[in-house]
């Protein structure tokens, strides 16, 4: 089994809730799975291409080729010291903003992982601005010749109650 898939399935099953930027709530599986099954305006696939480093020295994707009109951009933070920059799993910190596929703005914190070796980046947390503000985000993509491509699954509020 895949780090990713691991991790996947500890945040999917309640082991392993990563903490939120405000003190959010974890996600339960049966919230999860919900969430997955519920309305395709929950999901955005996007394709981001690497922008470069920003000025604060975030890795920065940036698309306008995705479901969201308006394009995405993903900012990401290893969280690790420059000593683990060559190790394969890197813990980061992401900010996603962008368009849901209502044409809504939002920005997200996130927190989770990225798997060179294996490709893989998954990230969970929550959106702080916008519509969906408060909503949990389970972003789940792939890294293929340093281009990111995915989807960001909100969980609406109520499907948190």
């Amino acid at each position: 089994m895949q780090v990713t898939q691991i991790l996947t399935a500890a945040i999917a099953g309640g082991l392993l809730l990563l903490p939120l930027p405000r003190g959010g709530i974890g996600v339960s599986r049966h919230d999860m799975v919900r969430a997955r099954e519920g309305a395709e305006s929950n999901r955005v696939a996007f394709h981001g291409d690497f922008a470069g480093i920003d000025r604060d020295g975030d890795m920065l994707w940036t698309t306008a080729d995705s479901s969201a009109a308006g394009g995405l951009a993903l900012r990401i933070q290893p969280l690790g010291s420059p000593m683990t920059a060559a190790e394969p799993v890197w813990p980061v910190r992401a900010v996603v903003s962008g368009r849901d596929s209502a044409n809504q703005p939002y920005t997200t914190q996130l927190l989770g992982i990225i798997d060179w070796q294996k490709g893989s980046l998954v990230l969970q947390g929550e959106v702080t601005a916008g519509v969906r503000r408060g909503s949990q985000v389970l972003e789940d993509g792939s890294m293929v010749d340093f281009d990111a491509h995915g989807t960001i699954t909100f969980i609406p509020l109520a499907a948190l109650r």
